[in-house]
């Protein structure tokens, strides 16, 4: 990359820069920090459901009956 700058909310990073690839870098780690966090609260949620037996989930075509006339 030449002269490409990157814009965010927070404001301009050189990706050339020291400090602006340490920020980018820490950034990119927190954001997959919280995908896993959210992931995880999903997951919480289904087991939840699972145990109250309020689980819905719809049945595979290839275990239930087949679409179409037969």
């Amino acid at each position: 990359m030449t002269g490409t700058l990157i814009c965010d909310e927070d404001g301009l990073c050189d990706p050339r820069a020291f400090n602006d690839r340490l920020l980018l870098g820490l950034k990119g780690t927190m954001a997959e920090s919280e995908l896993h966090f959210i992931r995880a609260r999903l997951r919480g949620g289904i087991l939840s459901k699972a145990r109250r037996g309020e689980l819905i989930t719809p049945l595979s075509e290839r275990c239930g009956a087949a679409s179409g006339p037969a």
